[in-house]
């Protein structure tokens, strides 16, 4: 009963919610509080708090009894304030939320060879993606758990692809000399596919002012929201 409560809250905005949605839908989600104030819950996977609030007082209420987290995702414009403040810890990334609702998948050239790669690829794909000083072994870890995809072009790998613990389709990365050739839509119309094909709603975050993934992320049919996330670590 408690689910489809949280779940109608969060259905006044469900593009922007969608990484909450589909968490608590997944059943990786601890309901740390669910109140007057808004929702605060811990995704086990990736160990990312993530809040809807109410008012600065309620975000204020919501965190006070939590300790400095990992990962931190917020949705409102006055919380990187309070969370800098309590936790002494700043925003790293400002997203806008995409996520694709229709029940047919998209249309894309399914004329390239994807799949799945593994820890023997950890020093090509940590070379080519860095999120951070924890980034490597972030990588391993995504490895070893089968959720990393590599696009192949006459057997050498031309770019790949992910899912992040938490759920969202990322870790896009295209080598510059396979640039401009369409691989990063074929790799994104192939985890869609996969989603789909899994009955997860396909859902990825755009830095915000990367025009290169907002405009690959619309050619796909995905709705981006006006509003943006973010993510503190």
């Amino acid at each position: 009963m408690e689910k489809e409560k949280i779940l109608n809250y969060l259905s006044k905005n469900p593009l922007l919610y969608i990484g909450i949605i589909e968490v608590i839908k997944r059943n990786t989600a601890e309901i740390i509080e669910f109140s007057k104030d808004g929702l605060l819950i811990l995704e086990k996977e990736s160990m990312a708090y993530m809040m809807v609030s109410e008012s600065p007082q309620s975000a204020k209420n919501l965190i006070k009894n939590i300790e400095k987290p990992l990962l931190f995702a917020a949705y409102e414009d006055y919380v990187p304030e309070i969370i800098e403040h309590i936790f002494s810890i700043s925003p790293s990334r400002t997203c806008l939320q995409a996520a694709y609702f229709k029940d047919a998948p998209p249309s894309w050239e399914k004329d390239i060879d994807i799949r799945n790669i593994d820890e023997s690829c950890l020093d090509f794909i940590s070379a080519h993606y860095n999120d951070g000083e924890n980034s490597k072994e972030y990588v391993k870890s995504r490895l070893a758990s089968g959720a990393v995809y590599g696009a192949f072009i006459d057997n050498h790998i031309a770019g790949f692809i992910g899912t992040h613990e938490e759920g969202a389709i990322g870790m896009l990365d295209i080598l510059k000399e396979y640039r401009r050739m369409g691989i990063g839509q074929k790799l994104l119309g192939f985890m869609t596919d996969k989603f789909l094909s899994e009955k997860k709603i396909p859902f990825s975050q755009i830095m915000v002012g990367n025009e290169a993934s907002y405009q690959l992320h619309k050619k796909l049919d995905y709705e981006i929201s006006k509003e943006s996330m973010i993510w503190f670590e």
